[in-house]
């Protein structure tokens, strides 16, 4: 976690403008289904911004094998509201330059998808034992990206 935000200095501060500007607008998005729908791709674009702007390989790695992971529970999380505010927090951190505060809000936010992730996948994603083996491993890899 440390090394995405130690990283910020590699992610464009106009880009990053420009995401949060997104995510402000699409606060007020009344379309339920189109709010969720546009905060899953600002969500992806953000992980890839950060992600992508780090030269840590571990960190890419470890992002390409949750990435499935990630897409999954974006997609049955009821909480993405949630996700939407603490992307708004982080992005403030970000372009405050301050680190202390956006590695409290990315340890938050990591720990929250994570939760909401793994109870979204336990209350119904799986009908069968291959779906259920899946969910195993999505929740090894998982673990192995709170070590980072």
């Amino acid at each position: 976690r440390q090394m995405c935000i130690r990283d910020r200095k590699n992610v464009e501060p106009d880009k990053l403008k420009e995401l949060k500007q997104l995510t402000e607008k699409l606060q007020n998005e009344p379309n339920k289904k189109r709010k969720r729908r546009k905060f899953n791709e600002l969500d992806r674009e953000l992980h890839s911004l950060i992600v992508q702007s780090s030269p840590n390989k571990r960190l890419h790695e470890i992002y390409s094998r949750i990435y499935d992971f990630v897409k999954i529970s974006q997609s049955m999380d009821p909480k993405f509201e949630e996700s939407l505010e603490e992307h708004l927090l982080l992005f403030e951190a970000m372009l405050e330059n301050n680190l202390t505060k956006a590695k409290k809000i990315l340890m938050m936010h990591i720990d929250n998808a994570k939760d909401n992730g793994i109870k979204a996948l336990e209350n119904g994603l799986y009908s069968n034992y291959r779906e259920k083996k899946n969910l195993e491993v999505s929740k090894r890899h998982l673990s192995i990206s709170r070590k980072l």
